[in-house]
């Protein structure tokens, strides 16, 4: 390969690719993808609505026969509405990097639920298990229960381990919390909020391991209010 350009453009997607070189030798591709997160809608039908920008550069060079790989991903202004999930992800941001056999997440922030999260950490690549080691910070965050009801939170978690099971550790504070159900949707409404976990790696793999360990110490600011007034039933006799 001596020269080459490729451009290839699309509603709300563009690919360019530029190369040069010889392989084994002093070869270098350098290809960048810009598109709209819109198209993780056709990805996963776990996305019902995706807005904001994605960009990735990816970099192959070979020199004296050793291969170096480079990736780079950024995406701001991301907005996520996930489906049998109260609320949505907004101004989202991130950006991370591939080096060789390590993804390394730079910042990874957004707003949830009236509150920010922030992350950052790595990922390394490695057989049988990846090396994790991601951390968060997490503000005001409101966490929902049920169907009507919530808890608002901040703290810090951090989700690593370089085997099975990865645990899932930190401090989370309670601020404020109400339950809002009335008693006949109460029961109902307790069964749906399980649905969270599908969303979690919560489970075991074969064998009978665990995929996710906790170490998680909670404390409360203030008490979770019952503001509904029809949870309590009172009858007369005549």
């Amino acid at each position: 390969v001596e020269d080459w350009l490729f451009n290839l453009k699309g509603n709300n997607f563009n690919v360019r690719s530029t190369g040069e070189g010889a392989t084994r030798k002093d070869l270098r591709i350098v290809t960048e993808i810009k598109a709209g997160a819109a198209l993780l809608e056709m990805i996963s039908d776990k996305f019902e609505r995706a807005t904001g920008a994605i960009e990735s550069r990816f970099e192959l060079q070979e020199n004296d026969n050793r291969l170096r790989r480079r990736a780079y991903f950024d995406g701001e202004d991301i907005q996520l509405k996930l489906s049998d999930v109260r609320g949505q992800i907004t101004d989202g941001f991130f950006k991370s990097s591939l080096k060789d056999n390590t993804i390394i997440i730079n910042e990874l922030n957004c707003n949830y639920g009236g509150g920010k999260i922030k992350s950052h950490g790595f990922v390394e690549l490695a057989f049988p298990f990846p090396k994790v080691s991601i951390e968060s910070s997490i503000d005001n965050l409101s966490i929902p229960l049920m169907k009507k009801s919530s808890l608002i939170i901040d703290g810090n978690v951090r989700f690593g381990g370089d085997r099975l099971p990865y645990l899932l550790s930190g401090n989370i504070n309670i601020v404020n919390g109400y339950i809002l159900e009335n008693m006949e949707d109460l029961a109902t409404s307790a069964i749906s909020a399980e649905n969270y976990k599908k969303f979690l790696p919560i489970g075991y793999v074969a064998g009978g391991v665990s995929f996710l360990g906790l170490d998680i110490n909670t404390s409360t600011k203030s008490p979770v209010l019952l503001k509904n007034l029809s949870l309590i039933h009172i009858s007369e006799n005549k």
